[in-house]
């Protein structure tokens, strides 16, 4: 079992719009990510997905309407469900989505961070970022 100190963990992420995969439930990702007010061009997937927001606030626009998503809301998108992000989107997220298949281009460095490769993509483009996955059984991430 692992525990994780999400609001540590959070703080730890270099950038905003980078996401940390934190681990896997069935077939599913779990992923956290700090959201820095940088809106997010329209995107849909194949899966739905969740969105729980930790702290601060998420404006989506969802299939055309506004969406406000509050600290302790979740929000599930529908798969193929077009959404985007707003520039006044800030705080902690945490999403849930199936994994998507890696682009043939994107290589991982070895550190859990992609290549140059990821230069020129817009940011819902890096929201994957890797790091060595799953922590060792038993194993505190982000505590003290």
């Amino acid at each position: 079992m692992t525990l994780i100190n999400l609001k540590n963990t959070a703080a730890d992420i270099p950038e905003g719009w980078r996401s940390l995969v934190l681990g896997e439930v069935g077939t599913a990702c779990v992923k956290l990510l700090r959201m820095d007010e940088m809106p997010v061009g329209p995107e849909s997937h194949g899966a739905p997905e969740a969105l729980l927001v930790l702290d601060g606030q998420l404006q989506l626009e969802v299939s055309g309407r506004p969406v406000s998503v509050g600290a302790g809301e979740l929000y599930m998108i529908p798969a193929g469900t077009t959404h985007a992000v707003g520039p006044e989107s800030r705080g902690t997220l945490v999403i849930v989505e199936l994994r998507e298949e890696e682009p043939e281009d994107s290589q991982e460095d070895g550190s859990g961070s992609r290549t140059d490769q990821d230069a020129g993509r817009k940011p819902a483009e890096l929201l994957d970022a890797r790091v060595p996955f799953g922590p060792p059984r038993g194993r505190r991430i982000g505590m003290p």
